[in-house]
């Protein structure tokens, strides 16, 4: 049973930046600088010379640069120091922005490429001289200040990061940081598809330190105070900027929201959804897509989604990790050896597993291919084969296994094949119960074998060193001071309403004699597959389901 996960197109980006606001977002959360005995404060040398003396407005004081000013005022024991780039202020509280030959001047003297090979690149990208280069990048920032956005001071040289051709600037209004003194970032971006460069500031610059970043290269300049319509009716804004899968705007209170899908009607001057789902970079390129009324069917290198779109626009994402569409529509896996061959596990070779090399590479990718036979797609390799909270483990995301641990964007769907050293045995940790041991592991332990299913209980049970965690249909935990056996003698048999869920999470299906993999195809008992040992005869594995959701971006 697929897994869906109704997202719309109005997305909320991820809470790990509202996290970076509160800890970076320096326009709202003073440095303090601590005062010397004369009772003066380290300003910032970045806007350049001093422009007269400070000066104070009420309780705190001003002071001018040529490219910037300094707010600073006593907390406490330290001076609170807020910059604000590319504007003057005066005793009067007046602000202006300072002469434009000023926050431009270090752009038409910066480097183009950060090598030689580099230079050429961008030189060949754009098709144009250094100068015209420089000229370009100079002019977005003239329309970012000139809209009321000061970028700051640029820290590095035109160049490229991960295929971006793009120029860094700190201490302005962004509210970004990559640390040290690279803070309150912003980004001027040349987006090849329309030849132009395009600042990228305030809550849009998120999106340069997010790997599975979905809304693609900015196309227009970041506005502000207006609205837009949509579907559902009009929607204002703070600021608003627009990108080739999408647009990220904030609300009049602050709160960043994206809104993956849509694209400009300019004919029905309207913002309408758009088939963009989020897929990991692991999927690889876009090979084809095909409509077939509400639904969009979606093959990518290395794996596949489904679209369906509501009445009221809206699509729902599922993802089929390793997989494309058969001439059916169902996903159907690819052959193995074009997802994880046996040559690509590596290892931490410093490390002692008590097995010689190629034959732990043998044992795991033997097991991999088990899984794979039974329909399951363990995922697509982590790192290498290593030391890991206190076991041997390779690790594996984006498959078939629900489990979160790490709660990281780029890293979700997480299983792990563990080593046994003392019986050799490679165990599955996946789903629920990964998550589990993540948060007690120096409780329980290392795993001693796969999970079994007792269909007397409804509930499925892994055994750990020091415990063992148990999935009763809606939940996994774990338990530790009693053993086994007394914990099911005494346990009361699960009933859980199997409609709209999926068995192979934990949802036990009264009488049920097999489960139907991803692939269409009916998968029986067979040893150990999928995570699962049978505990009796004749009873189903629960073979983990071949389409995940893709988690999108939230904040609160």
């Amino acid at each position: 049973m697929m897994v869906k996960h109704k997202t719309g197109f109005r997305i909320l980006l991820p809470l790990l930046i509202v996290l970076c606001l509160a800890a970076c977002a320096l326009c709202a959360v003073p440095l303090l600088a601590r005062a010397d005995d004369a009772g003066n404060v380290t300003l910032t040398t970045e806007y350049g010379a001093k422009k007269g003396e400070s000066f104070a407005i009420g309780n705190k004081s001003y002071q001018n640069f040529e490219n910037g000013y300094c707010e600073y005022f006593l907390l406490g024991e330290n001076y609170a120091v807020r910059n604000f780039a590319n504007r003057n202020i005066d005793a009067q509280g007046n602000v202006t922005t300072v002469e434009k030959n000023v926050y431009t001047a270090r752009i038409l003297g910066a480097n183009i490429g950060e090598n030689d090979g580099q230079k050429t690149a961008v030189l060949n990208t754009t098709g144009k001289d250094e100068d015209g280069v420089r000229q370009m990048f100079a002019d977005a920032m003239e329309r970012s200040v000139s809209a009321g956005f000061g970028l700051g001071v640029p820290c590095s040289p035109i160049k490229i990061w991960k295929n971006l051709i793009i120029m860094d600037f700190k201490l302005g209004d962004g509210k970004f940081a990559f640390g040290g003194d690279r803070v309150n970032m912003s980004f001027i971006v040349y987006n090849p598809a329309v030849q132009q460069t395009f600042a990228v500031s305030c809550y849009s610059v998120e999106f340069v330190n997010n790997e599975l970043f979905p809304y693609g290269l900015p196309k227009a300049d970041v506005k502000k105070n207006g609205s837009f319509k949509t579907a559902g009716g009009n929607v204002s804004y703070a600021f608003m900027q627009e990108f080739e899968n999408g647009l990220i705007y904030t609300t009049a209170d602050g709160l960043p929201v994206g809104e993956i899908g849509l694209r400009y009607d300019s004919e029905k001057e309207i913002f309408v959804s758009d088939v963009a789902p989020t897929v990991p970079k692991q999927y690889g390129a876009e090979k084809a897509r095909r409509t077939d009324g509400n639904r969009t069917y979606i093959d990518y290198e290395k794996g596949c989604v489904t679209a369906l779109r509501s009445a009221e626009g809206y699509c729902t994402y599922t993802l089929h990790p390793g997989r494309n569409f058969d001439s059916d529509n169902a996903p159907q896996l690819l052959s193995l050896d074009s997802l994880i061959k046996k040559s690509d596990l590596l290892f931490d070779t410093s490390v002692n597993y008590g097995i010689e090399i190629e034959t732990l590479r043998t044992k795991i990718y033997d097991k991999i291919t088990e899984y794979y036979n039974a329909g399951y797609f363990l995922g697509f390799l982590e790192d290498r084969f290593k030391p890991w909270n206190d076991i041997d483990a390779q690790q594996f995301i984006w498959g078939d296994s629900t489990a979160d641990p790490f709660k990281e964007e780029g890293r979700k769907h997480v299983a792990a094949l563990a080593l046994n050293k003392q019986t050799g045995n490679l165990c599955l940790m996946r789903d629920g119960v990964l998550d589990v041991w993540q948060d007690n592991y120096k409780v329980l332990g290392f795993p001693k074998a796969n999970g079994k299913y007792y269909p007397d209980q409804g509930i499925s049970v892994q055994e750990f060193d020091s415990g063992f965690i148990v999935t009763d249909g809606l939940q996994s935990y774990a338990k530790t001071g009693i053993r086994l056996e007394n914990f099911l003698a005494n346990y009361d048999a699960v009933k859980v309403p199997t409609h709209e869920k999926d068995e192979s999470k934990g949802y036990i299906a009264e009488g049920s004699v097999n489960v139907t993999s991803s692939g269409g195809e009916e998968a029986g008992c067979s040893g150990a597959i999928g995570g699962f040992e049978c505990a009796a005869a004749g009873v189903v594995l629960a073979l983990g389901a071949g389409c995940i959701a893709a988690r999108r971006r939230r904040v609160k």
